[in-house]
């Protein structure tokens, strides 16, 4: 903490690691050419001292060797330890002595140090002439005095001490000059350039380098705006090339919009004109005919909505559009698509819902069933015998949000685990042989992987070659709060019996019954069943004959005790036994939607559920004016609205539909196609509601092949009631017409 503090005192330039290093740097070379230099100084001035020392030495030994030889020679040992005293006397000198020829020691004073030096000199005896004897003359003895060091050791160390001072001083106000030259000079360019690195990293390319002088700096500023200008060009370049990518992606998608729309067309008459002939007494060969061109048009329409879905992936036109829905009713119904194709195959699809799940969640039906289907379809393609399971859980709850798990399991041909991601990609198999057995496109996973993230989720694969696939996705869904008529429990007076030969329907069945809140007890044949109090009502699974179901109703009848409770027979999809055939009281088809359970449960008991029925609206025919440029649709409409029992007329264009209603026509509904030339839909629409008198509010349909972002917002904004996609089928044109002719002929009688 202290550290961190200090550091906030300091300079910002010395803050950032390499002003720091400089400064380190600089300054250390300062102090060790300092301290190079203060050690040097003291050496050399101690050098001084020393020979100051030396001189003194030799001059008073000499001194005292010259005043020797006449005491030596008269003997006067008193006069030479008086010289020998005085001498040591002085501040320097710590000993003298002096010594005759023979060794004898005839003066002595002072002691010996470590820190001392000795000095000698011969005593010769004086010339007559006074002059100084020769070198050769022998020697009367020999004179030593030795100096104290310390005083020079001391006056050296006082010397260097200042002119270290001196030096540290004078290094100091370098340092403090370097310091604020690599300021002003240095540091501030390299601060500047650092700047400009950092708005060109992120990402101003826009504003130029300054230069400066051209020196190593200026070198460096204009590489970097060199980089600068590379950069800028790339990414101008980059972001052509982006635009274009963009732009050839949007025409792509669009061309196959189009195509897609085109060929949806002619293939919605193909489609509808088959499914109504089939309807019809046919002869058997001709029957079989209609329905190869009927099963061949579902397949190219696959392959088409596969494409056009892709396409309004890529394109961003696809869009999730959440609302309350039944998600135990929604199952089954999309389970009964593809349960009468897996039975043909011998393979029962069951559909399993935890009691934890909600009854009611939040969700796009058209996505969910869009995921669902996509998966089931292929588990009925890649499954030959065995059984299809789709499970649903409950892994997580929050306050708002449910991760709810549907997995689909089958007992298929499987594939290699290292290939599960490679399943998800566009136009992807794991094997090229799949697509020419099997077909496909391979955009199906592809485009559920894409759907579910949107919806937030995530999706999965693991199989196992010979042994069967898993596909579970994890989706947020919000709950909601259960509906009156979805509320209401038929209070059975007993548990009820389950008997199912398969393991996964008898769990299947439990969960269900256990979520509607009656007490079960499964058994897995007719003979299993306990023979004491007799249940409520009997749920008879039957995966066999209609005969093997007509032996197990009897043998039940004749083993359960009085009174015999009512047998709801749950046929395979696609049986047409009767009740009466079977001796079975109630009869459904699997797989079993959860509201028909319970209203078949509440027959046995004879108990009807405590809730409003709604009034049927009185049958009746509606007049329908059919809008469409494409001749074929208008027919095919028509033809179909015929088979419903109403009247059609047909207008190939928005301004043929103006005419006819501003004519005095009158009806019920109108069927409103948006793309026509010259006058669409939506400019069509808004004319009419801009029309007085009833006519202007005759409810209008959207009638249109294309399915994208925001088309039912166009349709509601420019005055539509609501939107029923391409190509037609009859039970969603039923549906479609009974629910708002009714309301618009109410309106009309009641005027």
């Amino acid at each position: 903490m202290a550290l961190s503090r200090l550091g906030l005192l300091l300079p910002a330039f010395i803050r950032r690691r390499v002003g720091l290093q400089l400064v380190v740097v600089c300054g250390s070379v300062l102090a060790v050419a300092a301290l190079a230099s203060g050690t040097y100084t003291a050496e050399s001035q101690k050098r001084v001292v020393l020979a100051e020392v030396e001189r003194q030495g030799q001059m008073l030994v000499n001194v005292l060797a010259m005043c020797c030889p006449n005491p030596m020679i008269v003997d006067e040992v008193s006069e030479l330890r008086a010289y020998v005293n005085s001498l040591v006397d002085t501040d320097r000198v710590i000993w003298a002595e002096i010594v005759r020829a023979d060794g004898k020691v005839l003066a002595s004073n002072g002691r010996h140090s470590t820190e001392g030096r000795r000095y000698s000199a011969p005593i010769r005896a004086p010339m007559v002439d006074g002059s100084a004897p020769p070198a050769d003359e022998p020697a009367l003895g020999m004179a030593h005095v030795e100096l104290s060091t310390a005083h020079a050791t001391l006056v050296a160390a006082a010397s260097s001490r200042l002119l270290f001072n001196q030096w540290g001083l004078t290094f100091l106000v370098l340092a403090v000059a370097l310091g604020l030259v690599f300021r002003f000079l240095i540091h501030g360019r390299l601060d500047r350039l650092a700047r400009q690195a950092v708005r060109l990293g992120g990402g101003d390319l826009e504003t130029p380098v300054e230069l400066g002088a051209p020196d190593e700096f200026g070198q460096l500023a204009s590489t970097l705006d060199n980089v600068r200008r590379r950069l800028r060009t790339s990414y101008r370049d980059l972001q052509e090339r982006n635009t274009q990518l963009q732009e050839l992606d949007r025409l792509k998608s669009e061309f196959w919009l189009n195509v897609s729309h085109e060929i949806r067309t002619p293939l919605n008459g193909i489609l509808g004109f088959s499914e109504m002939l089939l309807h019809r007494s046919l002869e058997p060969d001709i029957a079989d005919v209609m329905d190869t061109i009927f099963t061949s048009a579902c397949s190219l329409r696959s392959v088409v909505d596969d494409v056009l879905e892709f396409s309004k992936l890529e394109a961003g036109e696809v869009r999730i559009a959440p609302e309350p829905v039944v998600l135990r009713n929604l199952l089954a119904d999309i389970a009964q698509l593809y349960a009468a194709a897996a039975w043909q195959k011998g393979i029962e699809l069951v559909v399993d819902v935890a009691p934890s799940v909600h009854r009611r969640v939040l969700a796009d039906p058209l996505r969910m069933r869009q995921i669902l289907s996509n998966l089931l379809n292929n588990a009925v393609k890649f499954t030959e015998k065995g059984e299809i399971v789709l499970r649903v859980e409950l892994i997580g709850a929050a306050a708002e949000s449910a991760q709810i798990r549907f997995s689909i399991t089958d007992t298929g041909i499987g594939f290699d685990p290292k290939h599960a991601d490679k399943l998800f990609r566009s136009f992807q198999q794991v094997d090229g042989s799949i697509s020419r057995r099997f077909g496909g496109t391979g955009l199906g996973l592809a485009i559920a992987r894409h759907l579910v993230e949107r919806m937030g989720g995530t999706i999965h694969a693991e199989s196992q070659q010979g042994v069967g696939s898993r596909f579970w996705l994890d989706v947020p869904l919000a709950p909601m709060s259960a509906s009156d008529a979805d509320s209401v429990i038929t209070t059975m007076p007993g548990a009820v019996q389950v008997i199912a030969a398969r393991e996964s329907l008898r769990i299947a069945l439990a969960h269900e019954l256990e979520a509607q809140g009656h007490e079960c007890d499964v058994r897995a044949d007719a003979a299993a069943v306990a023979t004491g109090r007799a249940p409520s009502a009997v749920l008879l699974v039957v995966d066999g004959t209609p005969q093997e179901c007509v032996e197990q109703v009897a043998a039940l009848r004749g083993k359960l005790p009085a009174p015999t409770p009512r047998v709801v027979a749950i046929l395979p999809p696609g049986a047409s036994a009767q009740a009466e055939d079977l001796g079975a009281d109630q009869i459904l088809l699997r797989p079993v939607r959860a509201d028909r359970l319970r209203d078949a449960l509440g027959r046995a008991a004879r108990v009807r559920p405590a809730r409003v029925e709604p009034v049927a609206a009185t049958q009746r025919m509606a007049r329908v004016l059919v809008v469409d440029d494409n001749a074929v649709n208008c027919k095919l409409a028509g033809a179909m609205l015929k088979k419903l029992g109403h009247a059609a007329s047909a207008a190939q264009s928005g301004q043929a539909a103006l005419e006819a209603l501003a004519g005095g026509a009158e009806y019920d509904l109108i069927l409103m196609d948006c793309q026509m030339p010259e006058m669409d839909g939506f400019q069509a629409t808004r004319r009419i509601r801009a029309m007085e008198g009833p006519v202007a509010g005759i409810p209008i349909i959207a009638f249109t092949a294309n399915n994208l972002a925001g088309d039912p917002e166009r349709c509601a904004a420019a005055g539509m009631d609501d939107y029923l996609a391409k190509p037609i089928e009859l039970a969603r044109l039923s549906h479609m017409v009974e629910k708002w002719a009714p309301i618009a002929s109410g309106e009309r009688d009641a005027s």
